[in-house]
């Protein structure tokens, strides 16, 4: 589980770069339609777009392990990030 929650954060942090390079339109011409990227931004915007799940994932181990009252033994930092950075995912993608 505590490999998982890094993991999660990885991902986390290249949703976090790949929603930097949408809104600098980095990757998006003035028609809104993507050119192709090179490999490491186009593993960048992958990993970003499917980071919602693997959060989602993590925190609802998380959720159920707290109503379970058994220990995490996952840094509560690590928690917190995530947590934060799922509420902009849920955000960035519906509105």
């Amino acid at each position: 589980m505590r490999f998982l929650s890094k993991v999660a954060l990885i991902f986390n942090c290249c949703f976090l770069i790949e929603a930097i390079l949408y809104y600098s339109k980095d990757y998006i011409n003035e028609d809104k339609v993507p050119h192709q990227l090179n490999i490491l931004k186009g593993s960048i915007v992958v990993l970003g777009e499917i980071a919602w799940i693997v959060n989602l994932v993590i925190l609802l181990f998380v959720l159920i392990n707290l109503m379970k009252h058994q220990k995490l033994h996952i840094p509560k930092g690590i928690i917190i990030m995530n947590l934060l950075i799922f509420i902009f995912q849920v955000y960035y993608f519906l509105f």
